[in-house]
C-alpha cells in the first residue's frame, strides 16, 4: 500500500517533471493537485470531516479533542505523582494523561463501573467504592462540560457506558458531588477540568457515597 504522504511528495514533482506526450503544463498541474487531494482523503480515512484539518479543540471529536487544558492536567500529574499512578479520566484526555503525564488511566466498564461517580445522581454504591480502593485510584479527572455537553462521538468513557450514543447529559448533581465527598480533595484545575485526589484512608473509614453526613 502506498503511504498517504507519497501523494504530497509526488504532486509538486509531477507538475514540473512528469512528461505526458501531448500534455501541457496546466494538465500536469491539475494532476498534481488531484494527487494532493487524494492524500488528504487517505490521511483522514475513517475520521469525520472536522478532524481532517487543524483547528480548535472540540469536545469528544476524535483527535480534535486534544486540548491545552488536558495537556496542563497531564503536566501537573507528571510533576506531582509517581509514574503509573492509577487515575480515572475520560476517553479524550486519557492519552494525554498516559503519554505526557505517564499515568495509568483506568478504563471503566460494565464490570468496573467507576463511571457511576460521573453518571448517576444516586449515592455511589458501596461495591463501586470498594473498587476505587481495590484499584488504588489516586486521582479522578472531572470535566465540568459533562453536565452541559454531549461529546461528538457520543460517549465520554467508551461504548459500554450507559446511554452511549444518546443525548442524555450527566447529572449536574453527580458532577457537583466531587466537590463535597469527604474522601476527595480538589488538587488542580485547568479550564473546565478539575483533578480530585483520593484520600484512601478517609474513604476506607467512611465509605461515603454521598455528601450527606450520617449525623445530619
Amino acid at each position: 500500500m502506498v503511504a498517504p504522504g507519497t501523494f504530497v511528495g509526488l504532486g509538486p514533482w509531477l507538475t514540473t517533471h512528469w512528461e505526458i506526450p501531448g500534455s501541457s503544463p496546466p494538465v500536469r498541474v491539475i494532476l498534481g493537485v488531484v494527487l494532493i487531494v487524494l492524500y488528504l482523503g487517505c490521511a483522514a480515512l475513517g475520521t469525520n470531516i472536522s478532524a481532517r484539518f487543524p483547528g480548535s479543540a472540540h469536545v469528544g471529536d476524535d483527535a480534535r479533542s486534544v486540548s491545552r487544558e488536558g495537556a496542563a492536567v497531564a503536566a501537573w500529574m507528571a510533576a506531582h505523582a509517581p509514574v503509573d499512578t492509577p487515575v480515572v479520566v475520560d476517553h479524550y484526555v486519557s492519552q494525554q494523561v498516559e503519554w505526557v503525564g505517564r499515568m495509568a488511566p483506568l478504563a471503566p466498564s460494565a464490570t468496573f463501573p467507576l463511571w457511576d461517580l460521573y453518571m448517576s445522581a444516586e449515592p455511589v454504591r458501596s461495591g463501586v467504592l470498594k473498587q476505587v480502593l481495590d484499584a488504588d485510584v489516586r486521582y479522578f479527572v472531572v470535566d465540568a462540560r459533562m453536565a452541559t455537553t454531549r461529546p461528538r462521538m457520543g460517549v465520554w468513557f467508551g461504548p459500554e457506558e450507559p446511554g452511549a450514543g444518546g443525548t442524555r447529559l450527566f447529572p449536574q448533581v453527580a458532577i457537583d458531588r466531587f466537590n463535597c465527598l469527604p474522601w476527595l480533595r480538589a488538587s488542580y484545575a485547568a479550564g473546565p477540568m478539575t483533578v480530585y485526589q483520593v484520600d484512601a484512608g478517609v474513604l476506607r473509614h467512611t465509605m461515603a457515597g454521598s455528601c450527606e453526613r450520617p449525623d445530619a
